[in-house]
């Protein structure tokens, strides 16, 4: 038995056998061992071994080494203590010395499935951010759609309907109504348009022949103005009521 890890690496040095391994004192587990690296040196193949008789601390072992890359059979063995606490059943204390492989891999697995997780969260929200962007769109058309088809229906009498009621906004024209000045491009201020679409649209909802009676009016203002007038008086006094 060599006595200690200095005489261990006395006998690589001196036997010039740069390849080596090394294992525990029974053989039964190997440790380490160096590279099949044709320009390995002696001194480089020492601090290998130095290296790895840091981490591996105290208990006895046994090292293998030849001079020449392949040639095992003519291989040097010799056994070697590190000196300090024996570890059980001669086995050597590896405790924080190597990576547990086990927890290596475990650790590894857990951070892809992580990432794998965090991928398909990432494209489920993209997919629902275009859902609603889609359905949003969508909305948006029925709406625009609505709003045109009850403009559509009643554009064409407003000017008529406002004529025959004395509503004339100021200073602009009205769509429908024979004049002799250029109509002007808008019709009404902005509060008078919200006003009119709301009354035309829920005037549609109720009356399914609110376009008949639009024309009914205008031909009455146009040809009775008694009785025009009689019906205005009416609507407007019952307005002032509420």
């Amino acid at each position: 038995m060599i006595e200690s890890r200095d005489k261990a690496v006395s006998m690589l040095r001196i036997n010039n056998t740069p390849y080596w391994k090394l294992y525990n004192l029974a053989k039964t587990f190997l440790l380490a061992e160096t590279d099949e690296d044709e320009n390995l040196t002696i001194e480089g193949s020492i601090a290998m071994l130095e290296k790895r008789l840091d981490l591996i601390g105290s208990g006895q072992y046994h090292i293998e080494a030849w001079e020449t890359k392949g040639k095992k059979k003519e291989r040097k063995k010799f056994n070697f203590e590190i000196q300090g606490p024996q570890p059980i059943n001669n086995q050597p204390n590896f405790i924080g010395a190597f990576p547990d492989p086990a927890k290596s891999i475990d650790e590894a697995v857990a951070a892809a499935v992580g990432k794998l997780k965090n991928e398909m969260l990432i494209e489920s929200l993209q997919a629902k951010i275009k859902e609603l962007e889609k359905q949003n769109e969508e909305l948006n058309k029925e709406i625009d759609s609505s709003e045109r088809r009850i403009l559509d229906k009643v554009s064409p009498y407003i000017g008529d309907f406002v004529q025959a009621l004395g509503m004339r906004p100021k200073n602009v024209s009205i769509s429908g109504a024979t004049e002799n000045k250029q109509p002007k491009e808008n019709l009404f201020t902005d509060s008078e348009a919200e006003r009119l679409n709301k009354a035309f649209e829920k005037w549609s909802g109720i009356e399914t022949q609110y376009i008949t009676i639009v024309e009914k009016i205008a031909d009455m203002a146009e040809n009775d103005q008694a009785t025009y007038s009689m019906a205005k008086g009416m609507l407007l006094s019952s307005n002032n009521e509420k």
